[in-house]
């Protein structure tokens, strides 16, 4: 089951960021009809079209914490991610400019799916449950 879930998740995934590439422009179309904003948004919408694959495996851990009620750990992992992540790649890559904080917003998706993988693991090998079950 896991592994279609998986499965059915990336191939979801991959097709919103097909459709983002094929369909760009009337996609932009849908938000502004300014030629400038249109230019620019351009520019910087494959960052836009490459989230989908970099964050459907922490979208879909997200419910599988908040189903299993361990919300705890995706707090601690979102500030991980967050301060260790994003703020200094978004530092590093400043020079790039509008790039940059694209990179380092897609960085930190990708290193929060990683963080939340592992989290899974670890908590897949001790037991979902809080307390055991003491006769």
């Amino acid at each position: 089951v896991c592994l279609t879930i998986c499965l059915w998740g990336v191939a979801i995934a991959g097709a919103v960021t097909a459709v983002y590439l094929i369909w760009s422009a009337p996609i932009i179309g849908l938000f502004t009809d300014i030629p400038a904003v249109a230019t620019t948004a351009a520019r910087f919408f494959p960052w836009l079209a490459a989230i989908p694959l970099v964050a459907v495996g922490g979208f879909m851990l997200d419910g599988i914490f908040l189903g299993a009620g361990r919300t705890g750990p995706m707090l601690y992992i979102m500030l991980i991610a967050v301060l260790l992540v994003y703020i200094p790649v978004w530092y590093i890559t400043r020079p790039l400019g509008n790039h940059g904080l694209w990179l380092a917003f897609v960085v930190f998706m990708g290193s929060r799916t990683l963080m939340m993988g592992a989290a899974f693991a670890w908590i897949s090998r001790r037991g979902w449950t809080r307390h055991s079950a003491a006769p």
